[in-house]
């Protein structure tokens, strides 16, 4: 991979991929190289519900703040985004081969 976003812990993300519409798989990760740039973000100031309460531009732009200022609300929903190498050390969800799996 060149480039991705992570979470911290398996149980965060396994969170994120319930309720979507579109196959996910995930996969344990190693950066390559540790001294590339990154972010660690808690993704509960994006939840939707957290969102909705922030109806005004300043209200939602507040909570993006929040998120790219690295400001934690809550444990557990760290994700890391990266730009550069990852190595995959596992998958840890099954790939399904002709609809079987």
């Amino acid at each position: 991979m060149r480039a991705c976003f992570a979470f911290e812990a398996v149980e965060a993300a396994d969170k994120f991929v319930q309720n979507r519409d579109w196959p996910t798989y995930t996969y344990a990760v190693r950066l390559t190289d540790a001294t590339l740039p990154l972010h660690r973000g808690d993704t509960s100031w994006l939840e939707p519900s957290l969102i909705q309460e922030f109806r005004t531009f300043e209200g939602v732009e507040g909570c993006a703040r929040h998120y790219w200022n690295s400001d934690e609300r809550s444990s557990g929903q760290f994700e890391i985004v990266v730009s550069g190498a990852l190595e995959v050390v596992q998958r840890l969800t099954p790939i399904r081969e002709n609809g079987h799996g």
